[in-house]
């Protein structure tokens, strides 16, 4: 991958955070993913399992991992992370970001 322009404007951020970022800015997407954050931290006395079922549990905790990466990113990320994954970011998209960042930095 190529560096972007960008550089400039978000320097040190990896291409997925800077993704993450630009999907958090969109005035509808991100939005609508705080908003369904907001929800989801809103059910009670269940389990994330029983909210999702599999896959989608594992692709929760990869997204709040994701975007809790974001600087200054809306509190809703680490709510969820702390309510239904004990406050644990995903180890495997830590290592994508890591490993992204070592190869390829915006």
């Amino acid at each position: 991958m190529g560096k972007s322009g960008q550089n400039a404007l978000y320097p040190g951020y990896t291409l997925f955070q800077f993704r993450a970022f630009e999907y958090l800015e969109h005035p509808v997407l991100g939005k609508h993913l705080v908003e369904i954050s907001k929800a989801v931290l809103a059910i009670n006395d269940k389990l994330v399992q029983e909210i999702f079922g599999s896959p989608d549990d594992m692709k929760l905790h990869s997204s709040m991992t994701l975007f809790g990466q974001v600087e200054n990113t809306d509190p809703v990320f680490a709510e969820v992370l702390n309510k239904y994954f004990g406050g644990l970011f995903d180890s495997s998209t830590l290592q994508i970001i890591e490993k992204n960042a070592e190869d390829d930095s915006i």
